[in-house]
This record gives C-alpha cells, structure tokens and sequence, in this order.
C-alpha cells in the first residue's frame, strides 16, 4: 500500500510539471520586455539618437561641439537670474556681478560686437559707445532702450571689483569691432533742378 501510495505522488508531481513547461510556453511571449519605436519628428523622420557620454563625463549629441556642451554647463550652474539671455551669447563674453542695490547687472557682447547693458534681465542700453570707471563705479552711454536717458551709472558691490577689468575689455573689444567695421556707403544725393528764370 505505501509503495502505491508513493507511485500515485510520482504521477501527480509528473503531471504538475508538464502543466507548468505548458504555462510557461504560453507566457514567455508575454514576458518578453517591449521595444520602444522610435518616436517620428515633425517632418516624420525618426527622432535624433540621444545624447551619449564619453569617459570624462562631458554629454555629446549631434551637431553639439564640447565647447557648447562646457558653455551649456557653465551657464546651468549660474543662478536664474544671471544665465545668459540669450542662448548665441558665448560665456567669455559678457559679465554679471551684483551692484549696491542688489540687482543683478551684465555686460553682454553680442556676435556683432555691440555692447549692451542689462538689469535685471531687462534691457538698459543698447550699443555702449562711453564707458568710464572710477574705482567700482561705472559710467557709461549708448542708445535708451526705454523710457530712461542715454547714460547710466552702476557701482558694484564689495567683493566683485575683479569684474571691472574685464566689462573694460568687453568695451575695447566692442571698439575695435565698430572700428573695423566697413563704413556704410553714404545715400545719394538727391539731384535738384537749377530754378527756372524769372518770367519778364
């Protein structure tokens, strides 16, 4: 009786696995990790491989040069307020610091070689064509860009004197830019007619 009892086991242990071989076979296809499609762009091409990372920790992607990529992480590790504002500026050219009143002033050197001149993210003068500095005081001049006069005055605050050399250097490099900049032609001169003879 115990060894009938012990065949009996075998064939029910027998059968639980050939169901479980079964149920496996039915659900390997559904375990199987799901492939993503690559998601189609506007003009229904497939999307730009991602950004890799090379050994050194830098991110490169297509049509991305390092310098960007270095530019890209300077200007994140800045605070808001003084990130570039516009994406085309080269870090190198320009200069934030904080004045005696707290606002958040920069010296932006455009990729024409104009100097404009920001508070706050908010656009002061445009085209610095004077700049003078006594100690870490400012002077400067250029075209309003609002309701506001031509010439401005900003003193920066104690510890970020180091930064008046270099807005001095964004200034001389934007001169030499406009100097060597080809001169407009001049307009025509209207051509006017000899006025006629007095009737007699």
């Amino acid at each position: 009786a115990a060894e009938e009892a012990r065949r009996a086991q075998q064939r029910r242990i027998e059968q639980l696995e050939a169901k479980l071989q079964t149920l496996s076979a039915t659900l390997a296809p559904l375990l199987e990790p799901v492939k993503p499609e690559p998601t189609p762009t506007a003009w229904g091409a497939p999307a730009a491989p991602p950004p890799t990372t090379s050994g050194d920790g830098s991110v490169h992607s297509s049509g991305v040069t390092p310098a960007e990529v270095s530019a890209k992480k300077e200007a994140d590790r800045l605070p808001e307020a003084m990130r570039p504002l516009d994406p085309e500026v080269v870090v190198g050219k320009r200069v934030v610091y904080t004045d005696t009143h707290g606002d958040v002033v920069e010296f932006v050197l455009d990729s024409s070689g104009r100097l404009d001149y920001y508070s706050n993210r908010q656009l002061k003068v445009t085209g610095v064509t004077s700049l003078r500095a006594e100690g870490a005081t400012l002077e400067l001049e250029g075209r309003s860009a609002g309701p506001w006069g031509d010439r401005r005055g900003t003193s920066l605050a104690p510890g970020q004197e180091h930064a008046v050399p270099e807005i001095l250097d964004l200034f001389a490099k934007s001169q030499q830019a406009g100097a060597a900049a080809p001169a407009a032609p001049a307009a025509p001169r209207a051509l006017v007619p000899p006025a006629a003879a007095p009737k007699r």
